[in-house]
């Protein structure tokens, strides 16, 4: 078992972790929050965003792409 669980591990650090689903989810659930007017909040809201994006732990979908 530990060999089987280091493996999942390991695969989980190359690859990431992809949520199974039994179906596909319905896009037309996605909550759409608003944008702050405080430029302060909104400003590190974006920082965090794109330091997401620069580690790859999250990744842009472009509306009509999967």
């Amino acid at each position: 078992m530990q060999f089987l669980m280091g493996s999942w591990v390991r695969n989980v650090i190359e690859s990431g972790y992809h949520m199974e689903f039994s179906s596909t989810p319905r896009s037309g659930l996605m909550r759409v929050n608003p944008i702050s007017q405080n430029s302060d909040e909104r400003t590190a809201l974006e920082k965090e965003i794109y330091g997401l994006l620069e580690k790859r732990a999250i990744h842009l979908i472009h509306p009509g792409h999967s």
